[in-house]
C-alpha cells in the first residue's frame, strides 16, 4: 500500500511523518528493482488498485500511532505531533472524515525455484 501525496491533506500527513517520525526515512518499501530481482529470470506483472480509507479523528490518530516509526507517548515530540495531527484533521475534514488515499500494488509472476522473501 503506497500512500498518495496528491492533496494538501495527504502532503501535510507526509510532512508530519517526516517531522516527527523517528526513522520514517529509513522505512523500507518494495520497489520494482527488488521485485524484479525476486522474480528473475522470469518476468512479473503489476496490478494497481485504488484503496481509499475514510477516517474520523480517532481512527486517524490510531493509524498514525500504529506506525513503528512514530514516537511513543513518553518520547519527545509525541504531544506536539498529536496536536498538529488534530489541527490537520480540523482543517481538512469533510463532515467529520478525512480521506486517506493509497494505491495497492500487486506484483505477480511465476518462479522457477523458491526464492527468499523480499526484505521488509
Amino acid at each position: 500500500n503506497v500512500r498518495l501525496k496528491n492533496t494538501p491533506f495527504l502532503q501535510a500527513i507526509e510532512d508530519l511523518k517526516l517531522k516527527y517520525g523517528t526513522d520514517y526515512k529509513l522505512v523500507s518499501r518494495a520497489d520494482e528493482d527488488a521485485v524484479n530481482s525476486f522474480f528473475r529470470p522470469n518476468s512479473f506483472h503489476t496490478a494497481v488498485f485504488q484503496n481509499i480509507q475514510w477516517l474520523d479523528q480517532v481512527a486517524l490518530e490510531g493509524q498514525l500511532l500504529s506506525s513503528s516509526y512514530i514516537p511513543l507517548e513518553n518520547e519527545p515530540g509525541y504531544t506536539e505531533m498529536l496536536h498538529e495531527l488534530s489541527e490537520l484533521f480540523h482543517r481538512h475534514n469533510e463532515k467529520g472524515l478525512v480521506n486517506m488515499e493509497f494505491q495497492t500494488k500487486l506484483f505477480y509472476g511465476i518462479l522457477d525455484k523458491p526464492q527468499p522473501p523480499i526484505p521488509a
